[in-house]
């Protein structure tokens, strides 16, 4: 072993192995005469972990910026890591101190402040750390502000690196800011500045996440995305999962994702450790909840209620008992227990957070009716900005869409939570609330109608029978839109009883006016037009402009199945202004394509494709995909009328696509009859019988007799060209029947081309010449 003399009599003995993460630090044993040994580590950084994975911006960020401010030596470099507990603070600390350590060639310590736990170094304490690490030998002063001294001048003309780990607030630390020439690098789960450079840290990114679980555990494989997307892509959480799929292979990955999936925190732990914050997600988080105060964390238990970002003003209405909201919810900001976005000013809590502060909530609170009552007023502020149309219409949208997680929790638990009056309420008032933009925004099927019934089932909990008949005539609207159109019949017949039963004169025009969408779905033209007749006056009678618009928009679409072109133009314009002048878009945009089948069906081509065209970008700027694919489908149908058959099926394969996407059949129907048409005039003979045989079919499921009768036609027309005349006529005499019991303007015209061929049939069958 080799010496040294190293001041006075002194001697040094060393190096000395000291292993950690496989890292030889540079550890020497001091005897001096009367005193006894000490040993002094002045190089103690170890290496950070072999699985450290992403941070390289931050990495480079840091390096090059403690680089540059202590170059010269006329300054000291200072960068603070800040981030909440598990983000992987003190590996980012390890890694950049490995980057740096060449220039910082004197000393590299570590102060472990031990800020996260119940006994924190004093000041004093953190300065005695560092200078018995710089001086073993020195004598200590007791005054903090000699210690400071007596730290500063043994740094003074040397180049060290202090790692000051895991502070505790910004007064533990800041006696510790070195002289010119030195750095300082600090970790803490708590948000303060020392000056100099300042990284909040966040969960790895899911590329990150992935392959930080891949190195731990690769035969985690196809549920790494899913693992990373549960742990939050925090980097404890991570790093424990792998492990633990990693220590023990009898485990299936799919078992572990599953328990994960149904209780996250008790899963992640490594089940052989001693359950503290190195590795357990719960016990590390349990750190910070243990320094707040009492008001801190009853609100960050209540905060769990929040699934997605939240508003400070929503935060001061469903939290209660704590005080200064906004004061509480600064304090939790500041510890990096909440996180806050200077974009869109909103808060939010990590998953993992939330999974803790939940467990805590304690029984009974009512917060979540707190919670669902605040953004039931929110839905209602949608409904409000909807009907006042124009760009308060597209305010709704904005507004519905950014709060649309959060509204879904407080519907989930409203309709998990019947039977009580004030909540039986509630769920009334959503349903009225979401019923104008439930057809933009929500799947009808799986999500309209069971909120429409839960909202039927408590209206007659509560005896109401004017919200029992709207809620009917909601359902009902919904069925015949996806095609069940005989059993919203029964709907709107219970609907309309108990409105005349109550004079509701605007709630009745409404059913009669549905009334009338269902018959002319099941061909019943005459009585459809009585029911909208009976509504337009009923509405005219109480200057309800907007529904006005709504009964003459179908007034024109009844008007275009019987052929009158022109009485259907004359309805939709009047529709069209109205809706224009109410600022309704997404009624504009039906109008519009209406609009422009009936210019279609008055050969003003022109004009029909300006009017698709116009549906087409509301629907785009409103992010309505079923009014898109309606506006594409009939973009298609008139570029087949001008013989632009390339862009017709291009239109209508664009439209095919979205209503599969959405599960609209009757859309797919339209968009099958033109590609089908498309695919005709291409010469393309097999798909134009499939599509049409498609576009009968889907007509037939859901009620559409007009539909099926256009396509039935066309198919037979494919038919007839192909030569097989008694297919033609089977399919066409559907066609013909149904056109005269409607009596459709041009049910003759139809009859006697049937009639011809029919004849041509006969002849070639009996042989005759």
């Amino acid at each position: 072993m080799s010496s040294s003399t190293i001041g006075g009599n002194a001697r040094v003995f060393g190096p000395v192995v000291g292993e950690n993460w496989g890292q030889v630090s540079a550890t020497y044993t001091i005897y001096s005469p009367g005193r006894p040994p000490v040993i002094v580590t002045s190089h103690q950084l170890r290496k950070s972990s072999p699985f450290f994975t992403g941070r390289a911006a931050e990495v480079a960020q840091i390096v090059a910026q403690m680089r540059a401010a202590t170059e010269a030596g006329t300054s000291a470099g200072l960068c603070a890591i800040r981030g909440m507990g598990g983000c992987g603070k003190t590996e980012l600390a390890y890694a950049c101190a490995a980057e740096l350590e060449p220039a910082f060639p004197d000393a590299q310590i570590v102060v472990n402040l031990r800020g996260a736990t119940k006994a924190p170094l004093s000041p004093e304490q953190a300065l005695k750390t560092a200078i018995i690490a710089l001086d073993p030998n020195v004598d200590l002063p007791d005054e903090i502000d000699d210690l400071q001294g007596l730290y500063l001048s043994l740094l003074h003309g040397k180049r060290v690196l202090i790692l000051a780990d895991d502070a505790q607030n910004k007064q533990q630390v800041q006696r510790l800011i070195p002289s010119n020439g030195c750095a300082l690098l600090v970790t803490s789960r708590q948000r303060f500045t020392l000056g100099g450079l300042k990284v909040d840290l966040r969960p790895l990114s899911p590329a990150d996440a992935t392959a930080l679980l891949q190195r731990i555990c690769p035969r985690i494989g196809d549920g790494t995305a899913q693992l990373a997307q549960l742990c939050g892509y925090l980097p404890l959480a991570l790093r424990v999962s792998a492990e633990v799929l990693s220590n023990d292979d009898s485990l299936p990955v799919t078992a572990y994702i599953d328990q994960l999936a149904r209780e996250r925190l008790p899963a992640l732990k490594d089940p052989d450790g001693p359950g503290g914050p190195a590795d357990s997600v719960e016990a590390s988080l349990q750190l910070s909840f243990d320094s707040l105060g009492r008001q801190e964390q009853l609100a960050l238990c209540q905060l769990s209620v929040f699934l997605a970002d939240f508003t400070p003003e929503a935060v001061e209405a469903v939290l209660a008992d704590i005080g200064d909201a906004r004061q509480v919810l600064g304090s939790l900001r500041r510890r990096c227990l909440v996180e806050w976005n200077d974009v869109t000013s909103r808060f939010l809590l990590h998953d993992l957070v939330r999974d803790f502060a939940a467990a805590r909530l304690r029984e009974g609170e009512p917060v979540r009716l707190r919670h669902a009552t605040h953004y039931l007023q929110t839905l209602e502020t949608v409904r409000r900005l909807y009907f006042l149309g124009n760009e308060q219409f597209l305010q709704a949208l904005r507004l519905f869409d950014q709060e649309r997680p959060n509204m879904e929790v407080a519907w989930r638990w409203l309709r998990d939570h019947p039977d009580d009056q004030t909540v039986d309420s509630l769920i009334v008032r959503v349903a009225h609330a979401v019923e104008p933009i439930s057809a933009i925004r929500l799947n009808q099927r799986t999500e309209s109608i069971p909120l429409f019934q839960a909202a039927l089932a408590a209206a007659r909990r509560l005896g109401r029978p004017k919200d029992e008949a709207s809620m009917l005539n909601r359902i009902g609207l919904i069925l015949v839109d996806l095609g069940d159109v005989a059993e919203a019949l029964s709907f709107y017949r219970q609907a309309l009883q108990i409105r005349q039963a109550c004079d509701d004169q605007m709630g009745e025009a409404a059913t009669l006016n549905n009334l009338g969408l269902a018959s002319a779905n099941l061909g019943l033209s005459h009585q459809a037009i009585a029911f909208y007749e009976q509504a337009l006056l009923r509405r005219r009678q109480i200057a309800d402009l907007r529904g006005q618009g709504a009964t003459l928009n179908n007034m024109g679409l009844l008007y275009m199945d019987l052929g009158e072109m022109q009485q259907a133009a004359d309805h939709l314009e009047e529709a069209l202004d109205i809706r224009r002048r109410k600022g309704d878009r997404r009624a504009e945009g039906v109008t519009l394509n209406n609009l422009g089948l009936a210019y279609g069906g008055l050969k003003l081509l022109p004009q029909a494709l300006e009017c698709h065209q116009q549906a087409l970008a509301i629907a785009r700027e409103i992010k309505h995909r079923r009014l898109e694919a309606n506006a594409l489908v009939h973009m298609a149908r008139v570029h087949a009328d001008l013989e632009q058959f390339n862009e017709a099926l291009d239109c209508s394969e664009r439209a095919l696509s979205i209503t599969q996407e959405i599960g609209n059949k009757r859309a797919e129907g339209n968009a099958r009859e033109l590609c089908a048409r498309a695919y005709s005039a291409l010469n393309n003979l097999p798909q134009a019988i499939v599509n049409y045989t498609y576009a009968v079919e889907i007509a037939e499921r859901i009620g559409n007799r007009a539909g099926r009768a256009r396509s039935a036609w066309a198919l037979g027309a494919l038919f007839a060209l192909k030569g097989e005349i008694a297919r033609a006529l089977d399919a066409m005499q559907s066609c013909v029947e149904f056109y005269h019991e409607i009596n459709h303007a041009e049910k003759d015209d139809y009859r006697a081309q049937f009639e011809a061929l029919k004849a041509r049939h006969t002849v070639s069958t009996s042989g005759t010449p």
